[in-house]
Protein backbone atom coordinates (compact mmCIF):
# COMPACT_ATOMS: atom_id res chain seq x y z
CA UNK A 1 0.00 0.00 0.00
CA UNK A 2 1.38 3.63 -1.02
CA UNK A 3 -0.07 6.72 -0.22
CA UNK A 4 -3.58 4.40 1.03
CA UNK A 5 -3.55 2.89 -2.57
CA UNK A 6 -3.93 -0.42 -3.57
CA UNK A 7 -0.94 -1.17 -5.80
CA UNK A 8 -0.94 -4.75 -7.92
CA UNK A 9 2.34 -4.07 -9.29
CA UNK A 10 5.03 -6.06 -8.47
CA UNK A 11 6.40 -2.70 -6.51
CA UNK A 12 5.11 -0.40 -4.58
CA UNK A 13 4.07 3.00 -6.66
CA UNK A 14 4.98 6.33 -4.94
CA UNK A 15 1.48 7.52 -7.26
CA UNK A 16 -1.04 8.54 -4.65
CA UNK A 17 -4.38 8.41 -6.11
CA UNK A 18 -6.16 10.19 -3.60
CA UNK A 19 -9.74 9.98 -1.96
CA UNK A 20 -10.51 7.65 -5.53
CA UNK A 21 -9.05 4.57 -4.69
CA UNK A 22 -9.48 1.31 -2.52
CA UNK A 23 -8.56 2.12 1.01
CA UNK A 24 -10.76 0.59 3.64
CA UNK A 25 -10.80 -3.05 3.06
CA UNK A 26 -11.61 -4.89 6.10
CA UNK A 27 -12.34 -8.09 4.24
CA UNK A 28 -10.17 -11.81 5.09
CA UNK A 29 -8.55 -12.60 1.61
CA UNK A 30 -9.52 -16.17 1.13
CA UNK A 31 -7.49 -18.76 -0.73
CA UNK A 32 -7.21 -17.88 -4.53
CA UNK A 33 -8.54 -21.43 -5.36
CA UNK A 34 -11.70 -20.44 -4.95
CA UNK A 35 -11.48 -17.79 -7.59
CA UNK A 36 -10.89 -18.57 -11.35
CA UNK A 37 -10.95 -16.50 -14.15
CA UNK A 38 -10.97 -17.35 -18.19
CA UNK A 39 -9.62 -16.44 -20.61
CA UNK A 40 -6.22 -14.58 -18.86
CA UNK A 41 -5.30 -12.14 -20.63
CA UNK A 42 -9.18 -11.50 -22.04
CA UNK A 43 -10.31 -9.22 -24.81
CA UNK A 44 -14.10 -9.22 -24.36
CA UNK A 45 -15.42 -11.59 -22.23
CA UNK A 46 -14.36 -12.91 -18.74
CA UNK A 47 -15.19 -15.77 -17.19
CA UNK A 48 -15.38 -15.48 -13.37
CA UNK A 49 -16.06 -19.12 -11.78
CA UNK A 50 -16.20 -18.69 -8.15
CA UNK A 51 -16.42 -22.04 -5.94
CA UNK A 52 -16.94 -21.97 -2.10
CA UNK A 53 -19.38 -22.02 0.40
CA UNK A 54 -20.71 -18.35 -0.04
CA UNK A 55 -24.75 -18.15 -0.86
CA UNK A 56 -26.43 -14.85 -1.52
CA UNK A 57 -25.95 -11.06 -2.86
CA UNK A 58 -21.74 -10.97 -4.39
CA UNK A 59 -20.16 -8.09 -5.44
CA UNK A 60 -17.27 -8.30 -7.49
CA UNK A 61 -15.30 -5.37 -8.70
CA UNK A 62 -12.50 -4.52 -11.00
CA UNK A 63 -9.80 -2.67 -9.52
CA UNK A 64 -7.26 -0.42 -12.00
CA UNK A 65 -3.36 -0.61 -11.76
CA UNK A 66 -3.96 2.55 -9.54
CA UNK A 67 -6.03 0.67 -6.65
CA UNK A 68 -8.95 2.86 -8.31
CA UNK A 69 -12.44 1.45 -8.39
CA UNK A 70 -13.56 0.99 -12.31
CA UNK A 71 -16.94 -1.14 -11.98
CA UNK A 72 -18.60 -2.57 -9.67
CA UNK A 73 -21.39 -5.65 -10.23
CA UNK A 74 -23.71 -7.18 -7.85
CA UNK A 75 -25.28 -10.78 -8.47
CA UNK A 76 -26.94 -13.59 -6.77
CA UNK A 77 -24.94 -16.94 -6.08
CA UNK A 78 -27.30 -20.04 -5.45
CA UNK A 79 -24.87 -23.02 -5.39
CA UNK A 80 -21.12 -23.92 -4.43
CA UNK A 81 -19.89 -23.36 -8.01
CA UNK A 82 -21.02 -20.50 -10.24
CA UNK A 83 -19.99 -19.10 -13.31
CA UNK A 84 -20.72 -15.56 -14.40
CA UNK A 85 -19.55 -13.87 -17.41
CA UNK A 86 -18.38 -10.25 -17.10
CA UNK A 87 -18.22 -8.05 -20.61
CA UNK A 88 -14.38 -6.16 -20.31
CA UNK A 89 -14.32 -4.47 -24.17
CA UNK A 90 -14.45 -1.33 -23.00
CA UNK A 91 -11.33 -1.75 -20.32
CA UNK A 92 -8.87 -0.04 -21.55
CA UNK A 93 -5.62 -2.26 -22.02
CA UNK A 94 -3.94 -3.09 -18.73
CA UNK A 95 -3.38 -4.93 -15.48
CA UNK A 96 -6.20 -5.25 -13.22
CA UNK A 97 -7.92 -7.16 -9.78
CA UNK A 98 -10.94 -8.73 -10.13
CA UNK A 99 -12.33 -8.70 -6.69
CA UNK A 100 -15.42 -11.14 -5.10
CA UNK A 101 -17.05 -10.39 -1.64
CA UNK A 102 -19.86 -11.96 -0.06
CA UNK A 103 -19.90 -8.71 2.69
CA UNK A 104 -17.61 -10.34 5.02
CA UNK A 105 -14.67 -12.50 3.28
CA UNK A 106 -13.13 -11.09 -0.32
CA UNK A 107 -11.23 -13.50 -2.62
CA UNK A 108 -8.83 -11.39 -5.22
CA UNK A 109 -7.28 -12.52 -8.64
CA UNK A 110 -5.15 -10.54 -11.48
CA UNK A 111 -6.17 -10.48 -15.53
CA UNK A 112 -5.08 -8.58 -18.12
CA UNK A 113 -7.05 -6.91 -20.63
CA UNK A 114 -5.96 -6.56 -24.13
Amino acid sequence: MEGGCLDIVAYESTHDAGVSCLTDVKALLLDNDDLDLFPNPVAEKLQIVIENKWRGELTVQIVNSLGQPIQTISYVKFETKNTYDLDVKNLPNGIYLLLVSDGTEMVVESFVKL
